[in-house]
């Protein structure tokens, strides 16, 4: 059963975030542009607000179209998902192409465990429809020629 709730638009003059839920367990962001202090903080709220009380949810964030962010963004995020870790069963992030920096193995770290960092679309993409076999469906319109991969669900 799908969450009812809508993916939301949370932005500034630097960037946005569009959060939702892709399938039953499975939170969606997708970061394009500056994730500012601001930004971030309000994106850490809604995401607490989104999880509050629930379990098993796993956490996929897309930021590889993101050009920047603050480490305050960074830290909002980082405390939201300790202050509420026996909700997240896991955390998958698509990452900056260029591969796993030591700044994001930082990131993943104080997360703590079952946290996997993808630097390729389709590794990206098949985790998030293994949790989320509908989410091409759920997904917000705008963000669906990023699915549009060759890797095709077996049933």
């Amino acid at each position: 059963m799908f969450k009812a709730v809508p993916f939301e638009l949370i932005d500034d003059e630097e960037g946005s975030v569009t959060v939702g839920w892709a399938g039953d367990n499975s939170l969606y962001a997708l970061v394009e542009g500056g994730l500012s202090a601001e930004l971030g903080g309000r994106f850490a709220q809604h995401v607490h607000e989104l999880v509050q009380g629930l379990g098993g949810v796993h956490y996929f964030g897309d930021s590889a179209l993101m050009s920047r962010y603050d480490l305050l963004a960074r830290s909002a995020f980082v405390r939201m998902a300790l202050a509420n870790r026996k909700a997240f069963a896991s955390f998958t992030f698509l990452i900056w192409p260029d591969g796993v920096s030591s700044a994001a193995q930082a990131f993943a770290n104080a997360l703590g465990d079952n946290v996997t960092l993808c630097s390729t679309l389709a590794d990206f993409e098949r985790r998030l429809l293994r949790e989320a076999p509908l989410a091409r469906q759920r997904l917000n319109p705008a963000t669906w020629e990023r699915f549009e991969s060759t890797f095709r669900t077996t049933r």
